[in-house]
């Protein structure tokens, strides 16, 4: 019978702790994690700024490409182009709009 009492007792013990243990490390380097940090957030700014000026640099090459190629288009500011102004009483809005 004492062995059952034990047991029990035993039983009861296990069955009120905790089944999930945490346990918690101090970085021994606290520093480093911050050094590594800041250098990641100056790596992503420069790739950002990268792909920034190579996409400006793309655009600007496709943009002379495009003139150069169709040269009259109204797009490039050469020829007759349609000005609106804001105003819808303006002069110019109903000279153009009569024509």
């Amino acid at each position: 019978m004492p062995l059952l009492r034990f047991m029990h007792h035993q039983l009861l013990m296990v069955m009120q702790e905790p089944t999930v243990h945490f346990y918690s490390l101090r970085d021994p380097e606290p520093e480093r994690g911050l050094a590594w940090f800041v250098l990641n957030a100056f790596l992503l700014v420069g790739i950002a700024l990268a792909i920034t000026i190579g996409l400006g640099i793309a655009f600007g090459a496709f943009r002379a490409w495009l003139i150069q190629k169709y040269p009259d288009n109204r797009f490039n500011g050469n020829g007759d182009e349609l000005q609106l102004d804001i105003d819808p009483h303006s002069d110019a809005n109903r000279s153009r709009v009569s024509e």
